[in-house]
C-alpha cells in the first residue's frame, strides 16, 4: 500500500536551521536590468575599449544551508558600436574574487550589431551557511569598442543574474 503524507506547515525543529530537502531549491535571488541605451541613459552602460577586462554586473547571496550549491545563470547584451572588421567579446565570471568560468570567445561581431551572451552553471563552493557570496561578470571587446548592458530603442534586451541556491 501506498502512504500520503499531508501537511499545512513545516516547521524546522532547531531554530536557525533552516528546512532543506536535497535537490531542491532553498532561496532565489536576481539582478536584473533592462539594458540602458548609451552611457547616458539611467544606470548607465558599460563600455569595454580593449581586451583589459571590465566589471559588467553582479549579484550576492548569502546562503542558508552549509555546502549547498549554486546554480548560477547570465545574460548580458553587447554593442558593438566601434572597429574594425570583426569585434571579438569575452567575458569572465567570478565567485568573490575567484576565477570560477568564462568564455574568451563569446562572440564575434561586426560594427553596429547587437548579441546576447548567455552562461549556466551549477556551482559548488562549499562553504558555511550565511556566507556571502559575490557573482561577477566580466567583459572585454579584443579591439574596437562593446556596448555591455546595451539595449534598442524598443528597450527589448535584458540582461541579468539568477542565483538559485540547491539544498545538497
Amino acid at each position: 500500500p501506498m502512504s500520503i503524507l499531508k501537511v499545512d506547515t513545516i516547521n524546522e525543529k532547531t531554530s536557525g536551521n533552516g528546512v532543506a530537502i536535497p535537490g531542491h531549491v532553498i532561496q532565489t535571488v536576481q539582478f536584473t536590468r533592462l539594458g540602458v541605451s548609451g552611457s547616458t541613459a539611467p544606470g548607465g552602460a558599460v563600455n569595454a575599449t580593449s581586451s583589459t577586462y571590465v566589471d559588467i554586473m553582479s549579484k550576492a547571496i548569502t546562503t542558508k544551508v552549509a555546502n549547498s550549491k549554486i546554480l548560477v545563470s547570465m545574460r548580458c547584451v553587447g554593442y558593438v558600436s566601434s572597429g574594425n572588421g570583426t569585434i571579438r567579446g569575452a567575458s569572465k565570471i567570478f565567485r568573490n574574487s575567484t576565477l570560477i568560468g568564462g568564455d574568451p570567445y563569446a562572440w564575434y561581431g561586426a560594427n553596429a550589431t547587437m548579441h546576447t551572451h548567455s552562461l549556466s552553471f551549477l556551482d559548488a563552493p562549499s562553504v558555511a551557511a550565511g556566507t556571502t557570496l559575490t557573482y561577477k561578470m566580466q567583459g572585454n571587446s579584443g579591439t574596437g569598442t562593446v556596448v555591455y548592458l546595451y539595449t534598442d530603442g524598443g528597450g527589448g534586451a535584458f540582461n541579468d543574474i539568477t542565483l538559485m541556491e540547491i539544498a545538497q
